[in-house]
């Protein structure tokens, strides 16, 4: 099972890879809607509005991102991973791998975020806090996004589908990573913020939970 896991992943990340004009399209997306962004604000200094753009471009840049999860692999291919794998093994690799695509772009989200609109408002941050927050929150997303690309795929790749089926599912999770980055941008402590990324992990698990538990019926059709 570990090694039809790590197969599966490295399938993911060469798929990833051949596709570069996709990875480099979601980075432009990203790098163009901060410097949007730039054009309007110049400096910002306001924690409050500075947290909410954090969240607007990592909530689009994954919609960008999650959307390819299951399109960019043709049918043949498909059907042959079917003869190999167990589909909860399948979502379960595509689960981790995005998980972890989210949290890389997540950092890189931050990184323009700081280039062009400053960094004042980290400067009494609680990085770790922060950081970790922003990271678990991105990777969450990804998930609950995955199992969304696939349903969404499952009835003819409709875009307008994923955003709406996303809605519900995405808002509790981007209510509770608002207070998390809002509170360590405000200095609170680790200890403080604990709670709600307990709260987050709990919606994750939950999330994960129905992706193992519904994804093999989406598989069989």
């Amino acid at each position: 099972t570990t090694v039809k896991m790590l197969t599966l992943l490295r399938k993911e990340l060469r798929l990833e890879l051949r596709s570069r004009e996709t990875l480099v399209g979601v980075v432009m997306y990203m790098v163009s809607t901060v410097y949007v962004c730039y054009l309007n604000f110049k400096e910002l200094d306001a924690v409050a509005t500075w947290n909410a753009l954090l969240w607007i471009i990592v909530l689009f840049t994954s919609f960008q991102a999650m959307a390819r999860t299951f399109r960019h692999e043709p049918q043949r291919v498909q059907l042959y991973l079917y003869t190999l794998v167990s589909p909860e093994q399948l979502i379960l690799a595509k689960l981790v791998f995005n998980a972890l695509f989210m949290g890389v772009l997540s950092l890189l989200a931050l990184g323009c975020l700081v280039l062009f609109l400053g960094d004042a408002v980290l400067a009494a941050a609680n990085m770790g806090a922060f950081v970790t927050g922003l990271v678990v929150g991105a990777m969450a997303l990804g998930a609950g996004l995955t199992l969304i690309s696939g349903i969404a795929v499952k009835t003819g790749n409709n875009v307008g589908l994923t955003a709406v089926l996303a809605f519900p599912v995405l808002i509790p999770v981007l209510l509770v990573l608002r207070d998390i980055t809002f509170s360590a941008l405000q200095a609170q402590a680790f200890a403080e913020i604990v709670g709600k990324l307990g709260l987050l992990g709990g919606i994750t698990v939950l999330i994960l939970g129905l992706s193992y538990l519904l994804f093999p019926y989406l598989w069989r059709e």
